[in-house]
């Protein structure tokens, strides 16, 4: 059983949820959301909703890196904005690992290799809004149905 399939209800990413498999996505937004903080407070934090999982509540390291790719640090720009994000060690955490966006852009053409499924890829490919990409989700598919 996976980490997300024991713990149903969490509501946020989290790094066992993508331990050793990288997550490729897009952003569709961010909101600023009062969460809970380990001191038993509340703490208002960025959290960013992207396509095929959960919502990513932001530090400031991931902040700073999404910036960075963006080339903005206002988050209004941040809509489409293709990255990776993944578990990597970190001991002070409960779980030991912690979530990190790798620290580079992500080329279309990985994002649309990522997908799961021809409805994931669809769905991506509709997201993008950009037909260029046909020939190329054309190419995935034709690889699935040879499965």
């Amino acid at each position: 059983m996976k980490f997300n399939e024991a713990f149903e209800g969490r509501n946020y990413l989290h790094s066992l949820d993508i331990l050793g498999e990288p997550l490729t996505t897009m952003v569709l937004y961010v909101d600023k959301v009062e969460l809970d903080n380990h001191k038993g407070t509340k703490e208002t934090k960025p959290v960013v909703t992207i396509h095929g999982g959960k919502p990513f509540v932001l530090n400031v390291t991931n902040y700073t890196r999404l910036s960075r790719i963006a080339k903005s640090a206002d988050t209004a720009n941040w809509k489409g904005i293709i990255f990776t994000v993944e578990a990597v060690d970190y001991p002070r955490a409960e779980s030991g690992y912690a979530l990190r966006v790798v620290n580079k852009p992500i080329k279309t053409e990985a994002f649309l290799e990522a997908a799961t499924d021809v409805d994931d890829l669809k769905e991506r490919y509709l997201l993008l809004n950009d037909t260029s990409y046909k020939d190329l989700v054309i190419k995935i598919s034709k690889q699935w149905i040879k499965k």
